[in-house]
C-alpha cells in the first residue's frame, strides 16, 4: 500500500529532475541507459516510497494509508 500511495508524486518529481539530464545525453547516451534506467528508477522509487512511508508513520500521519470510513465494509452485526 505505501508504494502504491506514494509512487506517483515521487515519479513526477523524479521525472522533473531527470528529464533534462537524460535529454542532454544524446542518442548514444540514451541508448546505453535504456536498459538500466527503468530498473534503477524502480529501485529508487521503491526505496524512497518505503522511507517516506516510515517517516510519515513516525509523525503519526497514518490517516494517509487508511481506507475512508464510507468505503470500509460494514462490521458484521452481532445477534
Amino acid at each position: 500500500m505505501p508504494i502504491y500511495v506514494i509512487h506517483m508524486p515521487l515519479l513526477a518529481l523524479l521525472h522533473g529532475f531527470l528529464v533534462g539530464p537524460m535529454a542532454g545525453l544524446g542518442g548514444d547516451g540514451q541508448a546505453l541507459t535504456v536498459a538500466e534506467y527503468p530498473i534503477l528508477l524502480t529501485a529508487v522509487v521503491i526505496g524512497l516510497s518505503l522511507a517516506i512511508h516510515r517517516g510519515l508513520l513516525a509523525v503519526r500521519a497514518t490517516w494517509l494509508f487508511e481506507v475512508p470510513r464510507r468505503w470500509r465494509p460494514a462490521a458484521p452485526r452481532r445477534t
